[in-house]
């Protein structure tokens, strides 16, 4: 009766490879979901968020330039999926009162005709307040459950394709020593 059980991995190396190419296929399937991520979180605040009143379709801020959304980081330990939005639409998602300047009392409303200081006024008010209506970050919490879904899928299939392309080429060598 035997007392040792051995043994011999043929292509070991072909696995090790497999295992040490994972992370880079990882790092990229990650970083194409988190793209993908930003992107349709950009694309939702402008179209559902960026509406004006009944009438007016949103201008200059429904172009979009207005909402950014990219990844940053350069492993996959500190890759993360950023969206921004310009300083004006920071205003519309906090909220801000806006008071006289240089001790003037009042704030004059002008309509706009391109140069300064030149259109007719309409309103002469003391304070002029923008309460929270934008609602950004609503969008982007309603869309982190399928994102991390996403994420999580595309980690699993880069693991996959790792393996699949290094248990091919494991399979190949088998078949010959077979024959």
């Amino acid at each position: 009766m035997p007392t040792f059980v051995g043994t011999d991995v043929i292509n070991f190396d072909e696995l090790r490879h497999a295992f040490e190419s994972a992370p880079r296929l990882v790092h990229r399937n990650v970083k194409t979901e988190l793209v993908r991520f930003a992107k349709r979180v950009r694309r939702k605040t402008i179209r559902e968020r960026l509406n004006g009143p009944p009438g007016i379709k949103g201008g200059q801020l429904k172009r979009g330039k207005h909402v950014r959304g990219f990844t940053t980081g350069s492993d996959l330990a500190s890759l993360k999926a950023v969206n921004k939005i310009s300083r004006v639409l920071r205003v519309h998602e906090e909220g801000h009162t806006f008071h006289p300047t240089r001790g003037a009392e009042w704030i004059y409303l002008r309509k706009k005709t391109g140069q300064k200081g030149k259109g007719a006024i309409f309103a002469r008010v003391k304070q002029v307040v923008i309460k929270p209506r934008l609602g950004f970050e609503k969008v982007w919490k309603q869309e982190v459950p399928d994102g991390l879904k996403k994420v999580g899928d595309g980690t699993v299939r880069a693991l996959r394709q790792a393996m699949d392309e290094r248990m091919k080429a494991l399979t190949a060598s088998v078949q010959r020593i077979v024959r």
